[in-house]
């Protein structure tokens, strides 16, 4: 996966303390961290790519546009950072990335004719099973 830049200034951290595993550090140090990151004002993606992410990620953005993101499961702040910002680096990778037009298909003529040809032999197998009432 490439690494995408996002701008520093376009990035809102805040810390506080987390519920996760560090024992006594949990009550006395911020670990957690809270990513807030507004991606309509973004230079990191182009319209296209913001109609994606909105329609990917609905339910991590609030009513102001901002992406939110929480991450708690490491014991230091650095790594709950470092972990926030690889979460938001795979949701931009995959945002960024354009889904392929799907292009419609026809069965090609002999396919139809054994699919027709198979079911009249079908048909006909049945039909010789049935009671004949004269």
């Amino acid at each position: 996966m490439q690494k995408i830049e996002i701008p520093e200034n376009e990035l809102l951290i805040t810390f506080s303390k987390s519920g996760g595993p560090g024992g006594q550090n949990v009550n006395k140090l911020n670990t957690k961290v809270i990513l807030h990151w507004n991606y309509l004002t973004s230079m990191v993606l182009d319209p296209e790519s913001k109609f994606r992410f909105k329609e990917y990620y609905a339910n991590n953005i609030n009513e102001e546009n901002f992406v939110v993101i929480i991450s708690q499961e490491h014991r230091t702040q650095k790594a709950n950072v470092d972990s926030a910002l690889f979460k938001l680096n795979t949701m931009i990778a995959k945002a960024l990335i354009r889904p392929k037009v799907r292009k419609k298909t026809k069965p090609k003529r002999s396919a139809v004719l054994d699919r027709l040809k198979t079911k009249k032999k079908d048909s006909d197998k049945k039909k010789g099973r049935r009671e004949k009432y004269y």
